[in-house]
């Protein structure tokens, strides 16, 4: 039942972020006289990346292009905490003496989480502005319902498995059966079982904690989340080879343990081990 409730909010939670993340922009108040702006809506853009903006400006009540040097167009952009974050003067113009342009460096999207822009543009005679907001994320794109709900069921799978391995690692037997003199009587080869299943678990970790670096990185664009995920992943990533030596060490002991102690239980003999 639990788990049902948790799979609802999360559900709940993916297709409350479509609807909010989706802000309108904002153009024109005045639809009568002034100018039209038009420029390219992106509602997302990738964390510390370049940007070239482009502007086309026309006449609102006739629709008729304005030539850009006609008219001056400039640009503020503000991050997350409400600060300016560029301050453009005049816009360049482009030689095709229609596209007002500028670039704009990646420092100024090194925040993730809602930024907000105004671009106002006039002459002597008229003016016009627009203004709007855009995502900064880690990769520049929107994360899909049905991506998210794909994340969570890998997610819920890989755990799943995890902890069915892990319990079964704990739960499998790995001493040799013994008497009541703590003599062994008999080889069990469910020891190499458990060596196994902790091995695969420790597989699976990794697995996991590589999931969590993609759903805090598409996902929930939280940097804090992402570093500790990322430094986990790192170093349980390190370790996978020397685990391997390990293991296949272990495994190497405990064959010639049991060829040692079957020889001696055909010979009659009852180890101690």
């Amino acid at each position: 039942m639990k788990s049902k409730l948790i799979l609802f909010f999360f559900i709940t939670f993916l297709f409350s972020l479509t609807f909010i993340s989706a802000v309108p922009f904002q153009v024109n108040v005045n639809t009568v006289e002034g100018l039209q702006i038009f420029y390219p809506h992106f509602e997302y853009v990738k964390q510390n990346s370049n940007f070239n903006l482009h502007i086309h400006v026309s006449n609102i009540s006739n629709g008729f292009p304005l030539n850009n040097t006609q008219v001056n167009c400039h640009l503020h952009l503000y991050d997350v905490s409400g600060n300016h974050t560029f301050e453009s003067g005049i816009l360049n113009k482009d030689d095709n003496k229609f596209d007002h342009e500028i670039h704009i460096s990646s420092g100024n999207f090194s925040k993730l989480g809602t930024h907000a822009f105004y671009i106002w543009c006039n002459n002597s005679v008229l003016g016009g502005s627009v203004r709007g907001t855009f995502e900064v994320t880690k990769t520049g794109e929107k994360l899909e319902t049905s991506e998210a709900l794909i994340y969570l069921i890998v997610l819920m799978a890989s755990v799943s498995l995890f902890v069915l391995c892990l319990w079964g690692a704990i739960k499998t037997v790995w001493k040799n059966p013994r008497n009541d003199e703590n003599k062994i009587i008999d080889i069990s080869y469910l020891k190499y079982v458990k060596i196994s299943l902790c091995f695969l678990s420790y597989a699976l970790l990794i697995w996991i904690t590589n999931i969590m670096v993609l759903i805090t990185n598409n996902l929930l664009n939280s940097s804090v989340a992402f570093t500790f995920f990322k430094v986990v992943y790192t170093i349980l990533i390190s370790m996978f080879y020397p685990i391997i030596l390990g293991v296949l060490f272990v495994i190497a002991m405990n064959i010639l343990l049991d060829k040692k102690f079957k020889r001696l239980l055909e010979r009659g003999i009852f180890p101690d081990g």
